[in-house]
């Protein structure tokens, strides 16, 4: 494939779901980068309001945006999937969101994987995903939060941008032990996780 701004790379061989994640923040060395899920759908102006969110505080290591799939940053039912409203498109929901933002910036307990910005200075610091621990994904860029906290980073939650989320693509019959094995392990490694999420979603 050509074009003047897009590489596609592709493996030989499947890698995984982290060991393609950290090979592809190795090519794209220096910059910061935007991991997207393939089941997630874009709005205008998206990747210029990631980037002035993650530029508004120096200490800010990843911005996770709006969306209607998403856990904690799921709206406008908090935690829950959410439809897009009757009598809005995808555009036009986006363009509330943003009018409506007050561009606070909230702290989150961590990045949210369907849409993720990672600025360069973080991965720099504290490194890649844990390819041994998280190999088959799930858990990984909660790991990478847990570091980046510990290193000083923060994580925000982006409340102009907004990012749509089909979900349950991922992960197709093994999410629950995969969830349930690597909660453990993150645990295990950042003890005091589950309870600061708990605590943030109350």
């Amino acid at each position: 494939l050509r074009h003047p701004l897009l590489t596609l790379c592709r493996n030989g061989t499947n890698l995984g779901f982290v060991k393609t994640c950290n090979w592809a923040l190795r090519q794209a060395l220096p910059d910061d980068v935007v991991l997207l899920n393939s089941d997630t759908e874009v709005t205008s102006g998206w990747l210029e309001r990631l980037v002035e969110a993650a530029y508004s505080r120096a200490e800010i290591g990843s911005v996770t945006p709006l969306t209607n799939n998403g856990e904690i940053a799921s709206v406008p039912r908090f935690l829950k999937e959410n439809s897009i409203p009757p009598g809005y498109n995808l555009e036009q929901y986006a363009i509330l969101i943003e009018a409506a933002a007050a561009r606070e910036y909230v702290e989150i307990p961590t990045c949210v994987g369907f849409c993720t910005y990672l600025k360069r200075e973080m991965l720099d610091r504290v490194g890649l995903f844990d390819e041994e621990s998280f190999g088959l994904g799930y858990g990984e860029e909660n790991d990478l939060s847990c570091r980046a906290q510990e290193a000083g980073f923060v994580d925000i939650l982006d409340d102009a941008t907004y990012i749509y989320h089909k979900g349950r693509t991922s992960f197709q019959g093994h999410k629950l032990e995969l969830s349930r094995r690597n909660l453990a392990i993150l645990e295990q490694k950042h003890p005091g996780y589950q309870q600061r999420i708990h605590d943030f979603a109350l």
